[in-house]
């Protein structure tokens, strides 16, 4: 992407003649780039795209309430999910599920200490 000011030397030097090559070479810049902005009528920001929607919008409520009753398994969530009719990869609802899996461990420990008088408790493997 280019600033507005390099936008306005690039066009002002094709006005004057000089060719796309040269304005690059001068510019430090690629040739397409020098292109696309010889014609453009007007310099606009970079932005991008809108994102597309997502696979997984239709069953974002649902995938908020039931991790945490099979344990955050993608597995059983992927399966559950193509029953319902997702037509998506296991890869996305992995990945959907995974920050999910992050808050579900700190809400569960995975290790609890009890304290116990002397004699009264003893560790089993």
């Amino acid at each position: 992407m280019i600033s507005k000011e390099c936008w306005e030397q690039i066009t002002q030097m094709a006005a004057t003649g000089i060719s796309i090559s040269a304005i690059a070479r001068e510019l430090d810049l690629d040739r397409k780039t020098v292109r696309v902005a010889v014609r453009k009528q007007q310099w606009a920001p970079y932005r991008r795209e809108q994102s597309v929607t997502l696979l997984l919008a239709p069953y974002q409520a649902w995938l908020k309430e039931r991790p945490p009753n099979v344990n955050y398994s993608a597995r059983i969530l992927f399966q559950e999910l193509q029953q319902q009719g997702y037509r998506g990869s296991y890869d996305t609802v992995k990945l959907a599920v995974r920050p999910l899996r992050s808050v579900g461990a700190l809400e569960f420990p995975a290790q609890c200490h009890y304290d116990a008088a002397p004699g009264q408790q003893a560790p089993v493997d």
